[in-house]
């Protein structure tokens, strides 16, 4: 064998350790120290990546779903733990009990999410007519008067009197990102 032959066998010893090198899958410490840094995106990223190289693997799957469960999206997460323990359903993966009370996290997060929005929460209240007879005197003496409107006038479905406001008393109206749509941005006011 020549030296020229020996170097030639080297350099391609040295690039396929650097191949497998690069084309590695990340590692679980690798990903837990993601999680450390508070890189939840990356950690995601990165078991994604091991999860589709390694679909069989139930513990690749239970730490998916736990970062997916941080990142709050709960139905993925509980998707990926109810494929951890049917590829191992003795939960060889991790602690039994730890699993157990994932799944009622996920179960509850996923309830909360899908439950109606209370009618509490909607309910138009009336405001305080001494509070209207303040703002209303306030417009009235101001020298270059601005109506700021928010989310509430969606919540209430005001547009039409926040319009007609905005009509007769001649005033310029803006809106919060959530009031975005109350009042014709186009106006000229």
């Amino acid at each position: 064998m020549t030296l020229k032959t020996v170097r030639t066998w080297m350099l391609v010893a040295a690039l396929s350790v650097f191949a497998l090198a690069a084309s590695a899958l990340p590692s679980l410490d690798a990903v837990k120290a993601e999680v450390q840094k508070g890189n939840y995106a990356q950690a995601q990223t990165m078991m994604e990546e091991v999860v589709a190289a390694k679909p069989s693997s139930a513990r690749a799957h239970y730490v998916y779903a736990e970062i997916l469960a941080h990142n709050k999206r709960f139905d993925e997460a509980a998707r990926q733990a109810t494929t951890a323990s049917t590829l191992d359903p003795a939960i060889g993966f991790t602690d039994p009990a730890k699993f157990k009370a994932f799944e009622a996290l996920l179960e509850r997060q996923q309830r909360e999410a899908k439950a109606p929005v209370s009618a509490a929460l909607i309910a138009p209240t009336m405001a305080d007519p001494a509070a209207i007879a303040r703002a209303a005197d306030a417009l009235a003496a101001a020298r270059n008067p601005l109506v700021v409107v928010g989310g509430g006038v969606h919540l209430s479905g005001a547009w039409a009197e926040l319009a007609a406001l905005q009509e007769t008393a001649h005033l310029p109206v803006g809106t919060t990102v959530m009031g975005k749509g109350a009042a014709d941005e186009t106006h000229p006011l």
